[in-house]
């Protein structure tokens, strides 16, 4: 048994990937400041179960949830367990035992489980001033038969979680933070329709990022880079701890908008997932003679887009899930929008970009930030002067 100050991430990955060649049977603590603190447990080198941490039951109960929704709380009230620091590591031995669980659901909420704590701890050594505090002690482990796992193995898929999200630019979040809104007028106008729905039915400052992604069916890294720019501007808040403070916030009644404005003027569409750019635009067009129609969600764009039949469609080139350019050649495949010019809006303006974005079928390029002068010079020269005399006849 001993202690010692860990000063960095290598040091610490260093002695995990020590502990799997001694074999090690028995526990690793890790101890920072405000009482933090996680425990990992293993058996003849492989790490078996991790405690601790911020939210434990949570945690706890989230896995659970995910990895086993056959078994409800009432099944493991009913299970004699002996209080133990890894009772949690037990239960499951005996749902394994009982047949309520299945070798592979085992294995993979083992697994989420402890690169979720080791995620953590990797954030806390390159976030926090006062480094880690280190105990390794040998002591019996029970053998349950229980699938384990090389400490290498998951010690580099949290190091790869963490390099993904702090690439993201979300260093300084943390997955276990609850977000709590500050100013919900201001989600009407900068939030996506997404987003919106989004918050209103999962943030009420109870839940933290990692539970609503659990719930959202949404991965936390996505999740939390949409959530970011509104915080950015005080929409909402981050807190580390939950929040009661609750706002109503009315429906979001549309996923897309379409003004009424000159009902009989020609259309023009703008998919983009920034609320922002969207309104823009809009405003831009405002008082000009045309309608407009706001698309926040590409994977549903095809689908508007058709019933809609816009005369011209501006198109952010970078957007999750469908980007502009799949989204251009699949509405160069449906024979009612072949011919609308579709001009992408984009940060991005090399060469390589715009040859990309005449080949899948693109009229135009425009660079972001957008002028009124741009848009409507794009809008006047590709908008058919036959839908524009429409409006005389």
């Amino acid at each position: 048994m001993f202690s010692q100050q860990v000063v960095s991430i290598t040091a610490l990955m260093t002695h995990l990937h020590q502990l799997q060649y001694r074999r090690l049977t028995g526990s690793l603590k890790l101890w920072g400041s405000n009482y933090l603190s996680w425990t990992l447990y293993f058996l003849r080198g492989h790490c078996i179960w991790l405690s601790g941490g911020a939210h434990p039951q949570e945690r706890w109960q989230r896995h659970l949830e995910l990895f086993l929704p056959q078994v409800s709380q009432t099944d493991l009230a009913q299970i004699a367990c002996p209080p133990s620091p890894y009772r949690e590591y037990l239960l499951l031995g005996q749902l394994f035992q009982e047949g309520l669980l299945a070798a592979q659901q085992w294995r993979q909420l083992l697994a989420s489980l402890i690169v979720e704590g080791l995620f953590d701890i990797i954030q806390y050594t390159k976030t926090s001033e006062q480094g880690l505090s280190y105990q390794i002690i040998s002591h019996q482990i029970p053998d349950l038969g229980a699938p384990s796992f090389p400490t290498d193995q998951l010690r580099m898929e949290a190091l790869l979680a963490w390099q993904q999200w702090q690439q993201a630019g979300l260093a300084i979040y943390s997955p276990n933070l609850f977000p709590v809104l500050s100013r919900p007028s201001l989600l009407l106008e900068y939030a996506s329709s997404e987003i919106y729905q989004l918050i209103r039915t999962q943030v009420d400052g109870t839940r933290s990022l990692r539970l609503i992604a659990k719930n959202s069916h949404r991965d936390v890294l996505s999740l939390t880079k949409s959530l970011v720019p509104l915080a950015d501007i005080r929409a909402l808040s981050f807190s580390s701890l939950p929040s009661f403070k609750r706002f109503k916030l009315p429906t979001y009644a549309t996923n897309q908008s379409v003004s009424t404005q000159k009902e009989s003027g020609p259309l023009v569409a703008c998919v983009d997932d920034s609320q922002m750019v969207c309104q823009t635009v809009k405003t831009i067009l405002a008082g000009k003679g045309y309608r407009f129609l706001g698309i926040q969600q590409s994977v549903n764009a095809t689908t508007i887009l058709l019933k809609s039949k816009p005369d011209l469609i501006f198109l952010d080139l970078l957007m999750p899930i469908v980007n502009g350019y799949q989204l251009c050649g699949l509405l160069r495949k449906v024979s009612s929008l072949k011919k609308v010019p579709i001009v992408f809006l984009t940060a991005k303006d090399g060469f390589i970009d715009r040859v990309r974005a005449k080949v899948v079928g693109g009229s135009s390029y425009l660079s972001k930030p957008v002028s009124s002068e741009r848009v409507l010079e794009i809008v006047e020269k590709y908008v058919s002067a036959r839908n524009r005399n429409k409006l005389l006849i």
